[in-house]
């Protein structure tokens, strides 16, 4: 029998899909680029403006691409950053983070978890349950609204308000709690607070009678790619608890950061 030889490059090629090789090579010129304009990009791609137009609408639509509603150039848009995220909570992310939030729900006697944003909500990748703790509410897989939880506004707070007005479009939240925002403007003043605090903390604002401390997580750039936080059974945060549980929270993030910061 004859040992199995490496396909050849013609081979290869003839099973590649040429609106998906162009859409990718597309997505990889704005990444180099940042903002184009359709000229620009038929000038850098070389191809024809029809094909151009259709590869362009079809990236928009799916929100690959995101255009300028004031200098009608394209850039990068949000479903590029949620492959990110999937990818990260997938991989680095979770095999970093679980030892880490293992170790502060020992420290603490809290529950830990670790979430990415998806879109309008947030996915648990990855939880450590306080020690004795009833069956939990939340576990891996889990969404929630990012907009009405601490560890979701942190994932948030970062974001420009062009992304954030993406998100939430609408005038005024169809769900919402009694502490949360009830329109997109409370929001972003709310993420405006976050945002100059560093970390987001909540005393019953998601779910009655459970507090959270929630801090970003940033890769070596600066972008916030995940977050982490400890869930609290009490209603309101004592002040002297408040302080210890962000510091916490804080050094466990870090710790989770340097290790993103080398990778």
């Amino acid at each position: 029998m004859s040992s199995p030889q490496a396909t050849p490059l013609k081979e290869q090629t003839r099973y590649m899909v040429p609106a998906l090789e162009k859409g990718l090579n597309m997505l990889q010129l704005f990444g180099q680029n940042g903002e184009l304009s359709f000229t620009q990009v038929c000038q850098r791609t070389g191809l024809p403006k029809a094909s151009v137009y259709r590869t362009v609408q079809t990236l928009e639509q799916m929100r690959f691409l995101t255009r300028n509603s004031i200098s009608g150039s394209y850039s990068l848009g949000i479903s590029v950053l949620r492959l990110g995220f999937d990818y990260l909570s997938s991989m680095d992310i979770v095999q970093i983070g679980r030892p880490v939030i293992q170790r502060l729900r020992d420290t603490t006697s809290y529950s830990a978890q670790l979430c990415v944003l998806d879109g309008r909500e947030i996915v648990y990748v990855a939880r450590a349950s306080a020690v004795g703790e009833a069956a939990a509410a939340v576990g891996v897989g889990t969404r929630l609204p990012a907009h009405c939880t601490a560890i979701g506004r942190v994932l948030l707070m970062t974001l420009p308000q062009q992304d954030l007005s993406l998100l939430f479009p609408e005038p005024s939240f169809s769900f919402t709690t009694e502490q949360g925002p009830k329109t997109p403007q409370e929001l972003i003043e709310l993420l405006g607070s976050d945002y100059q605090r560093g970390h987001a903390i909540s005393e019953s604002f998601y779910q009655p009678g459970v507090s959270a401390v929630a801090y970003p997580l940033r890769d070596r750039d600066g972008n916030v790619v995940a977050s982490i936080s400890v869930m609290v059974p009490r209603s309101v945060l004592p002040a002297d608890l408040k302080t210890s549980l962000s510091t916490q929270v804080q050094k466990a993030a870090r710790e989770i950061e340097k290790f993103l910061h080398i990778t």
